[in-house]
């Protein structure tokens, strides 16, 4: 949970259903509110509804023995049944108890986007640090190992015979900003369209650059037809006239070969 994902589900929230929303962390703290003034209190009604993992109504008398608490309906914000913290509405409970239903599976699609995001982010930045040690391989067993640890640890099989292709993409304008970096998503999604044997390895090279593994069977006459894969990237993004100049290396079976 993080303030800027917060503040992006409660304007949501507060849109859909037209009250006021606040969001929590795990330990109670306002993260986010349409009123700033109360972010950073300590939201009691949270506790207990995080105690149980379960929404709870609150009066004005019940809101009135609780800290930085109005009244409404406040629920849990959960991640594989673990409490992240929690969201409420304000506004009489016989009156909004219509919304919660609508607001806890909002923030749940919420949750569920930002936990993707965040692992693909992960996992993008493990498969630059595995091509970095590959592209410096020094020699060393106590290297070789790690490399094949790395690589085992993302289901790669690094002992099977592989062909090295590296793709360069021109005709297009690649910057080292946010635009540079939704081009290379963009690729990258347009590769795993291509390359879906759970043994393709492909990887960011810095913008406009990429490197895949591939298995090889030993059959020459394919060779070919992986770089025709490739430029498939070309006609399934013609919205930015892209062009990829594919490099095919020889079977390696090994990390330095």
């Amino acid at each position: 949970m993080n303030e800027e994902f917060c503040q992006k589900l409660v304007q949501t929230a507060s849109l859909a259903v037209g009250r006021d929303v606040l969001v929590t962390d795990e330990q109670g703290i306002i993260l986010a509110n349409s009123d700033h003034t109360r972010i950073g209190e300590v939201h009691e009604a949270s506790l207990e509804v995080m105690r149980k993992q379960e929404k709870i109504y609150h009066g004005n008398y019940e809101a009135g023995r609780l800290n930085a608490t109005l009244p409404g309906v406040t629920m849990p914000l959960l991640v594989d049944g673990v409490t992240v913290g929690s969201i409420g509405i304000k506004g009489a409970p016989e009156k909004i108890s219509k919304y919660a239903v609508l607001i806890q599976q909002l923030s749940q699609v919420f949750l569920d986007f930002e936990m993707r995001q965040r692992l693909l982010i992960q996992r993008d930045a493990r498969k630059q640090n595995l091509l970095r040690d590959i592209l410096e391989f020094d020699g060393r067993q106590d290297s070789r190992n790690a490399i094949c640890a790395a690589a085992y640890e993302m289901g790669m099989d690094f002992g099977i015979l592989r062909l090295a292709l590296s793709l360069g993409f021109r005709d297009v304008k690649v910057t080292g900003g946010s635009e540079g970096r939704d081009l290379n998503q963009r690729i990258l999604e347009k590769l795993a369209e291509i390359f879906q044997n759970p043994q393709d390895f492909f990887c960011v090279n810095g913008n406009g650059k990429f490197v895949v593994f591939v298995p090889f069977s030993g059959d020459y006459d394919k060779i070919r037809g992986l770089a025709e894969r490739c430029k498939e990237i070309e006609a399934r993004m013609p919205e930015d006239k892209v062009r990829v100049r594919v490099g095919v290396g020889g079977p390696a079976s090994s990390i330095e070969e």
